[in-house]
């Protein structure tokens, strides 16, 4: 039975099953979704207090100040919420996460159906992802599944599966991006384009991914000018989309550094503060106390204002102890394998080492060690028309780059992470496809 298995497993390929055999996965691996989905949601619930007795969701009660602005649109469509300051914010939070979860609950308010129902929604686009690149790269059935194992690790799996954060979104669709950009089927600008756009408006963390990605695309792809181009048009319809917004609704058109009107607020309240590193990485940076806001402040762009000239007059002020503080960042993102980011338990902070962040860090260093080796230091003599064909390795260090910048500039926790370190592990997987192609030639 053993042998069966793993002849069905390594010597079929996934280019060999008939659009019924891959329904038929697709349907089981849906099914484990479920229940997985089934059983972190009712964890979840009996943590917070989410639901009514009906377990119909509570979207005041919702975290981040999500819950608000999603009571707001699913009442009336109105994209805005008060905040606990009194300030009426248009452009506190990104559309997608919020709208979907509104769009879900117009279906049924179940908490354990909206949960469900998200999570099926993005496994299935990163099971049509990796298909898709499976496809192209002719890999054997293990390979295919070995690209799900990830999502797995129990850490992964929560943020992944979670309500409370956009992060759950971004964690699956920038390693979906990432793995398409593998991919030669004729459709995979379409898709890279459609998830480009969704992310910029899920998350500003990924802003520098979204405006350099697809100029790197233009740079190492060889398809038709027309084809790659798609992705750069995507990104400025979000841009114009969501800027279009800001307009109507508050006159100033939102990108970049004022993406989100509380950016610059956030950014004094935690890293542009001498207290900063007396709580991070180990206390929750919602600790840090906090300087009482003018009262004259009553509009999201005043705010944005006021705080940005703060910012900037701390840094003229304090620039090296800035400075000082990104190795702290740095190391939290490289060797961190302790729960961070913590409130106190009976007055006491615990941080137990948490298995899936070690396992999460030891992937993500050697695959950045390899990429780095691969691109930088393999070949002896430098020549650039070999070094633009190394796609893997330049698409993967620019990913990781580009994501890891606003978690420098500001600060990381592990959620914001994941995605970066599943991706790493997706490059490993290709690599060691690679190799294991090559010797069974």
């Amino acid at each position: 039975m053993s042998s069966l298995l793993k002849k069905i497993l390594f010597n079929t390929h996934i280019n060999k099953l008939d659009n019924f055999s891959i329904l038929k996965i697709y349907l089981f691996m849906s099914l484990g979704v479920v229940i997985l989905s089934f059983l972190y949601c009712n964890m979840f619930i009996s943590r917070f207090d989410l639901v009514d007795s009906n377990n119909d969701i509570v979207f005041k009660k919702m975290f981040f100040e999500y819950g608000l602005l999603i009571q707001n649109i699913y009442n009336d469509w109105n994209y805005s919420f008060l905040d606990n300051e009194g300030v009426l914010y248009h452009l506190k939070r990104l559309p997608f996460f919020p709208i979907l979860i509104t769009l879900i609950a117009k279906i049924s308010k179940n908490i354990f159906f909206i949960f469900i129902f998200k999570s099926l929604i993005f496994f299935s686009i990163l099971f049509i992802s990796i298909l898709i690149t499976s496809k192209t790269l002719n890999l054997s059935l293990s390979f295919f599944f070995l690209f799900f194992l990830p999502f797995l690790i129990p850490y992964n799996l929560h943020v992944i599966l979670s309500l409370a954060f956009a992060d759950s979104i971004i964690a699956v669709l920038l390693p979906s991006i990432f793995i398409l950009l593998f991919s030669d089927h004729k459709k995979k600008y379409y898709f890279i384009s459609a998830l480009l756009f969704l992310i910029y408006l899920t998350k500003n963390s990924v802003f520098f991914v979204t405006m350099l990605l697809p100029i790197i695309m233009i740079i190492l792809e060889k398809d038709k000018l027309r084809s790659r181009y798609l992705p750069i048009i995507a990104v400025i319809f979000a841009i114009l989309t969501w800027g279009f917004f800001g307009v109507f609704k508050t006159g100033k058109f939102p990108f970049g550094s004022s993406l989100l009107t509380s950016n610059a607020k956030v950014l004094n309240e935690v890293v542009l503060n001498e207290e900063f590193k007396k709580y991070y990485p180990k206390k929750s940076v919602d600790l840090i106390p906090k300087n009482s806001m003018p009262n004259y402040l009553r509009q999201e762009w005043e705010i944005y204002e006021y705080f940005s000239l703060k910012n900037k007059e701390y840094l003229n002020n304090n620039f090296k102890d800035y400075i000082f503080d990104i190795p702290i960042k740095i190391k939290f993102i490289f060797f961190n394998i302790h729960k961070d980011n913590v409130h106190p338990i009976n007055g006491k902070f615990e941080n137990p080492i948490i298995i899936s962040h070690i396992i999460n860090r030891i992937f993500f260093n050697i695959s950045i060690l390899i990429a780095f080796y691969l691109l930088f230091f393999k070949d002896k003599k430098f020549q650039l028309k070999h070094f633009i064909k190394k796609k893997e390795d330049i698409y993967f260090l620019c990913i990781i780059g580009l994501a890891l910048m606003p978690n420098i500039i500001g600060w990381a926790t592990s959620k914001h992470l994941v995605s970066l370190q599943i991706i790493s592990m997706f490059y490993l997987i290709m690599k060691f496809n690679n190799k294991f192609s090559k010797t069974n030639i």
